[in-house]
């Protein structure tokens, strides 16, 4: 079975990168597939893969 991937396009302020990726996790985690997210600190592009 070949293994699909999530692209993710990740743009931060300086020094948030660590905290805008926990709340981005918490984020997907809560269910629905997110295709953008945004904070004041960042926003992040995310293509998921083709079902089958």
């Amino acid at each position: 079975m070949e293994e699909k991937q999530v692209t993710l396009k990740i743009t931060t302020d300086l020094y948030y990168t660590a905290e805008f990726l926990r709340e981005l996790a918490k984020a997907i985690e809560g269910g629905g597939k997110l295709t953008e997210y945004e904070t004041y600190r960042g926003m992040a592009e995310i293509e998921w893969p083709e079902e089958d």
